[in-house]
């Protein structure tokens, strides 16, 4: 599913944030497949916006099973860290089978937009992320949409997502 069309989903979703009254920018790009082809997306978003935030977005599973959605700052993350402000043991990443067919989106492109849907699963936000205009996927790999950290954090409460902040 690399299509550069606009899914009904994300037609949906400009939509609703159209109708908070939420801006967003929507730059259409090829399909990132790897790490230099997102390099250069984030540069070319870099040109258009000041504070511009491409977070990684990881489905994670605990020993329990329950899930979570982490979207942290690029770098190494630091699981045992994550897992003891949670009180929680054994995270791992979701296969990417399992995330494809559990958020209803192609391969790298876990999404909290895909959460409206499964407002069960929580979203653990880096702290460390807490202005600009931050940028996801909006259910497909050819696009990503930005909204402004205020803005986003209304959308997740529109959603019914839970939001934990957490050092990464």
């Amino acid at each position: 599913m690399t299509s550069t069309a606009a899914t009904d989903r994300e037609q949906q979703l400009i939509t609703e944030l159209t109708q908070m009254g939420i801006s967003y920018h929507l730059f259409e790009h090829q399909a990132i497949t790897t790490m230099e082809a997102g390099a250069q997306i984030i540069a070319q978003l870099n040109e258009l916006h000041t504070a511009v935030v491409v977070p990684v977005n990881l489905l994670l599973r605990d020993k329990a099973g329950k899930l979570y959605l982490l979207i942290k700052a690029p770098g190494k993350t630091k699981f045992n860290v994550i897992e003891k402000q949670l009180g929680t043991k054994g995270l791992k990443l979701v296969g990417m089978a399992e995330l494809t067919e559990l958020l209803d989106v192609p391969p790298g492109t876990a999404t909290p937009f895909a959460l409206v849907t499964h407002p069960e699963i929580p979203i653990l936000w880096d702290h460390s992320i807490t202005q600009g205009m931050i940028y996801f996927h909006p259910f497909r790999n050819t696009a990503s949409l930005g909204v402004m950290y205020g803005e986003l954090m209304r959308v997740f409460a529109q959603q019914q997502s839970t939001v934990t902040f957490v050092d990464c």
